[in-house]
């Protein structure tokens, strides 16, 4: 059926992950033009047209052109759908975008400061030389937004985690596939976004956010040898941003195998022959002062050996701990390793 001459008859290719299927715009023309004000395809529209014609609360007006339009405050498009907008060196300031699907949408070269994108579907929308200091993307889907060249500044917020990050244990299978692949690319998007401005505490929180993420991801996604490498850099190095994780590491290692030297058949003394063990009636058969000088000396071996110095003036006794002073030279030798290179990655 054809449009009548009155009405705009507008309709958006719809080209996105979810088919929300098309709509044809049955807004009246804009007067002298053949499309409504909001896809004549003009710049820099006068706002008082817009507030002549204003969108309703979750209209939907797919491939609107607002290139260049004043629209500072507006809240005309919460909850709405604009997929393939083209919002291109609009002044978008403390506009509201809360709900709103802007799927393949262009905001290049627009000053979006301080607008509100809360939970809003900006997937494939491109944010190129785009304005966003102040403004809140919190709880937004992001997967393959483009956010190159984009300004932010430590008010510009996007949430503590990405909307896909919360969805994790609630889906399995290729959905849990798809899911954590999303929150994976949106992660590396806003260190890459949050780097780019200078702004590299902001970038090590979503750092931190993707690599935990992964982690639980290989939990779910029963890869357990993955998971369990994942734990280990989480506990010792915080995935390699923390010298002082790495530090307290090797204190528990340094002292877990002093307690555990004397167990074995000890450790000796060349030099007067003595031997530092429990003995039969192990630590509690023993006094204070000799079970202190026991466990002195053990630790004094502990360090050394995990420092790999040698043995120096002490040897171990007996295969057990011979076997135990060799697991903490060379775990000694990877925590210190560790230690220099998240050291040199942090400074």
């Amino acid at each position: 059926m054809a449009t009548p001459a009155d009405r705009c008859g507008y309709e958006q290719p719809v080209i996105t992950r979810e088919n929300v299927g098309a709509v044809c715009c049955w807004r009246p023309v804009w007067t002298g033009r053949e499309r409504c004000v909001w896809h004549a395809d003009e710049d820099e529209k006068p706002r008082a047209a817009f507030e002549a014609h204003p969108a309703e609360r979750g209209e939907r007006l797919d491939g609107a052109v607002l290139r260049g339009a004043f629209l500072t405050g507006a809240d005309w498009f919460v909850d709405g759908t604009l997929i393939g907008a083209d919002l291109s060196g609009a002044i978008l300031r403390k506009t509201d975008f809360t709900g709103t699907d802007v799927r393949r949408a262009n905001f290049r070269n627009a000053d979006a400061r301080g607008a509100v994108f809360d939970g809003a579907n900006v997937e494939d929308a491109e944010f190129v030389d785009t304005e966003v200091q102040g403004a809140s993307f919190e709880n937004a889907l992001f997967d393959r937004a483009v956010f190159r060249e984009a300004h932010v500044d430590r008010n510009t917020r996007f949430g503590d985690r990405v909307a896909y990050d919360d969805d994790l244990e609630a889906v399995e299978g290729e959905a849990l596939v798809v899911t954590a692949e999303a929150a994976i690319w949106t992660y590396k998007e806003l260190q890459r976004l949050f780097g780019q401005n200078a702004l590299p505490e902001v970038e090590r929180r979503y750092y931190l956010r993707e690599k935990d993420l992964r982690r639980r991801v290989a939990w779910l996604s029963g890869h357990y040898g993955r998971a369990v490498r994942l734990e280990a850099a989480r506990w010792v190095t915080h995935y390699g941003t923390s010298p002082s994780r790495v530090v307290v590491s090797s204190l528990v290692l340094i002292v877990t195998c002093a307690l555990l030297f004397p167990f074995t058949d000890g450790i000796r003394e060349p030099a007067t022959g003595t031997v530092i063990a429990y003995g039969p009636a192990g630590p509690a058969g023993m006094a204070a002062g000799e079970l202190f000088a026991t466990l002195f000396t053990s630790l004094y071996f502990s360090v050394i050996t995990f420092g790999t110095l040698g043995y120096g003036d002490i040897q171990p006794v007996g295969t057990a701990a011979r076997a135990l002073a060799s697991v903490e030279s060379l775990l000694g030798a990877l925590l210190l390793a560790l230690l220099v290179y998240v050291l040199t990655r942090t400074l």
